[in-house]
């Protein structure tokens, strides 16, 4: 590998990170729904559908981002994402 023990750490590091931020985010809006309603004056339908996309779209992103490592390689789809 071309990898030294640092660069691998430290992409592990950063790819636990964002796997851990990606699940993290529904529960940093479910508590705050009513307050950041009145905040953006939104009804409480639109913060939600906001958390129902950011599902959506991280259900569906693998289709996209998996044939694009496929041809470029994991490392430059990582670092596009």
């Amino acid at each position: 590998t071309i990898w030294t023990t640092r660069d691998r750490v430290l992409l592990i590091c950063v790819l636990g990170y964002l796997a851990l931020a990606s699940s993290l985010t529904a529960n940093i809006y479910f508590p705050l729904i009513d307050l950041l309603a009145g905040h953006y004056d939104v009804s409480t339908q639109a913060i939600n559908l906001t958390i129902t996309l950011s599902f959506v779209f991280q259900g569906i992103a693998p289709s996209f981002w998996s044939p694009l490592s496929d041809y470029f390689g994991r490392c430059p789809v990582y670092l596009a994402t």
